[in-house]
Order: C-alpha cells, then sequence, then structure tokens
C-alpha cells in the first residue's frame, strides 16, 4: 500500500496530478478535528501526553499508560499491595486503606500503659461499663459516664450497719464516699458495691451517725 501525502491527494482529486495510474478517487479531504466537528486529526506522542498541553492531538491507550502518575503530574496509577505498603519504599505506587491498615498493624504497636501506639476509641456502652483496658475514652463518652453517675448524699450509722441512700440499687458500684463536713475521703468505711436497695452498708465499727456523707454510684445497668 502506497501511502501518499495529502498534497498529492488534493492534485489527485483536483486531476492534476499526471502520475495517477491507480486513478484514485478521493471524495473530500476533511478539515482538522476539534471539540466540535469530526476531522483529520494527529496522533499524540508519549511525551506530548505526558506533557498535556497540546488540544489538537489525539491520545491512544499506549499514550495513556505511559502518562504514569508522579507527585507533580496527575496520571495513570499502580495500586499497592499490602506487601508494598508494609515494605514502604516504594514511590510509583498508589496506597489504599486496606494498604494502610495493614501497614499500621505491621509498624504501629497497640498503645498501652507503658507503649506509645495506635488505640481505638471506646463507645458509651464500653465507657459506662468500666472494665474495658484496651480503648480510650473521648470527650463524648466522659460526658455520657457521667451523666450516668448518681449522686446522693446519707448520714452514717453508730457502728457497722445499713445507712439509707435513696436511689441506690442493688448492683450500683460505689465510685467514691466522701464526708460532707470532714473526714474527706470515706470510701474504706462503707461497701463497694450496693447490696440493697435505697441503702448502703457502714463497715466501719465508729459511730458516724453524726456525719453526712456523699456518695458517687455507677449505675449497674
Amino acid at each position: 500500500m502506497t501511502v501518499k501525502s495529502q498534497a498529492v491527494l488534493k492534485s489527485q482529486f483536483k486531476g492534476t496530478d499526471p502520475y495517477d495510474q491507480n486513478a484514485d478517487v478521493v471524495d473530500s479531504l476533511g478539515a482538522s478535528a476539534s471539540a466540535t466537528a469530526a476531522g483529520l486529526v494527529e496522533l499524540a506522542t508519549d511525551a506530548e501526553t505526558q506533557t498535556g498541553t497540546a488540544t489538537d492531538r489525539a491520545v491512544t491507550p499506549a499514550n495513556l499508560t505511559a502518562r504514569t502518575a508522579t507527585t507533580t503530574r496527575t496520571g495513570v496509577v499502580e495500586l499497592a499491595t499490602d506487601a508494598e505498603a508494609i515494605t514502604g519504599a516504594d514511590t510509583a505506587r498508589a496506597i489504599t486503606p486496606a494498604n494502610l491498615a495493614a501497614a499500621a498493624t505491621t509498624h504501629v504497636a497497640a498503645a498501652s500503659a507503658t507503649v506509645a501506639g495506635k488505640v481505638e476509641l471506646a463507645i458509651d456502652a464500653e465507657a459506662k461499663a468500666g472494665s474495658d483496658s484496651t480503648r480510650a475514652l473521648t470527650p463524648a463518652n466522659l460526658a455520657a459516664v457521667l451523666a450516668a453517675v448518681k449522686v446522693a448524699t446519707f448520714a452514717g450509722h453508730n457502728g457497722a450497719g445499713a445507712c439509707t441512700l435513696t436511689g441506690a440499687v442493688a448492683g450500683d458500684v460505689v465510685i467514691g464516699v466522701a464526708g460532707l463536713t470532714d473526714m474527706g475521703i470515706a470510701d474504706g468505711s462503707f461497701e463497694a458495691a450496693i447490696t440493697v436497695n435505697d441503702q448502703i452498708q457502714q463497715s466501719s465499727g465508729v459511730d458516724l451517725s453524726l456525719k453526712n456523707f456523699i456518695a458517687l454510684l455507677k449505675p449497674v445497668a
């Protein structure tokens, strides 16, 4: 097949080519293609595709593959595998959320009382239960816990025995007890968990009947 220049094709179309042995017939030569009209178009080179400024050339699939993404250019990018993300040396591949989780699991230790690291946030139910030692509280969690805490006052007893504590429910945890007028912290003089509704048991044998106390209770449910 002979590839003829546009000038030769034009001359043949006008009937002025004396060497036209094949009697080629050219119906029409279209104008250059544009954003609004079909026509002739030149294919872009890889360099032109990477530059990304030409508006009069067409990009091929091969050109598109050659336009790789960089830190300064948008383009095609391959996704990293977990192994590549964990290694952390590849600068040509993109990290997915799953890759990031895999890398974090490998490189970042879980937080503890002695080690800084990653930590899961607690939900309100876990914060209120007060038994989880692996999750962190948020201000919202703390507010939910404090909103549920019962605060009540009561008078002491003459020796060990039951003190009236209205609103206390069996199973409530006694967070703390303090004297309202003196004594300060008085946790050691009373039970650590409510055993009888509307009562707190005084364990101390001392006469505390003339003293008033405040108790903080964590509800059983």
